[in-house]
């Protein structure tokens, strides 16, 4: 991918609730393979949403964001690429290096004052002032990457690094767990597994990762023995829970879709006070 090709993004709408309800489905930058994505998808979801597919250019749309929103106070840190792991033409490819980095450098030239990962979940090209990586596997998965960054200042997660590449984790630089949990909590079926993992659960419209919880006090066990793990390791700068709330079919927030509160008061106190212990590189 050309860094000036244009970009053929792929969103399905709610039929009949457009303003509410809608979700990426894909991207690419031939356009009729983006009316094929568009096509199996409305097949996947036989008439409840409707797929439209706009044309846009990568730099340019990022640009403008990044101008858009440079004096925003809550913004820390850019992030402009999630999950890049393939090609967008050709998933049997492995995605090029170099239109990573120029995403990054691109960026940096936009903004001075901020850090900025290029990639957030996936594989990380040459340069970027912080790692981070997704976790959704067991807590014992995860507790043994957390050990090998702290004792040996090894970064090693599954779909970080490119087989091709020679990129690993600069040592001395910032690591945040970017996403994790994802626990699905509601009304639905699980596929029979005991904690979060690679096995995800899908029923219908809803899905999360893992054992779906039916009880809050199980939720909020589960959500706190995550938290204060990884919160223990002084090589880790951040966390960030999947997720604040629903998104469409995602089933694993703190509220629903509509910014309802899924859970008692007393188990949301409880989970602002976990998110404000002190942790291990704060000491």
């Amino acid at each position: 991918m050309k860094n000036n090709d244009k970009i053929y993004v792929v969103i399905a709408y709610r039929f009949n609730d457009d303003n509410m309800h809608s979700y990426l489905v894909g991207c690419n930058t031939k356009k009729h393979k983006a009316i094929e994505i568009a096509m199996n998808e409305n097949e996947y979801r036989g008439g409840k949403y409707q797929c439209r597919i706009y044309e846009t250019d990568m730099n340019w749309t990022w640009n403008e964001n990044v101008e858009q929103y440079f004096n925003h106070p809550s913004i820390i840190t850019w992030c402009p690429l999630n999950e890049t792991w393939e090609d967008l033409d050709n998933s049997k490819l492995i995605r090029d290096v170099r239109f990573i980095d120029s995403v990054y450098q691109t960026t940096k030239v936009l903004d001075t004052t901020r850090p900025c990962v290029d990639v957030s979940g996936g594989f990380h090209g040459q340069d970027t002032d912080l790692y981070d990586f997704h976790c959704y596997e067991t807590s014992t998965n995860l507790k043994e990457y957390l050990e090998r960054l702290q004792n040996e200042d090894v970064l090693d997660v599954p779909l970080l690094y490119a087989d091709n590449e020679n990129l690993k984790y600069r040592q001395g630089l910032p690591v945040s767990v970017s996403e994790f949990g994802g626990i699905a909590f509601g009304n639905f079926e699980d596929c029979g597994t005991q904690e979060v993992n690679r096995c995800a659960v899908e029923h219908e419209d809803s899905w999360g990762y893992g054992k779906v919880e039916h009880d809050e006090n199980n939720f909020i066990q589960r959500y706190g023995d995550l938290v204060k793990l990884i919160i223990g390791y002084d090589k880790i700068s951040g966390f960030c829970y999947t997720q604040l709330y629903d998104i469409e079919q995602e089933q694993n927030g703190f509220f629903t879709y509509t910014r309802e509160n899924k859970f008692s008061e007393k188990i949301m106190k409880e989970i602002v006070r976990l998110n404000q212990l002190i942790a291990a590189i704060e000491k």
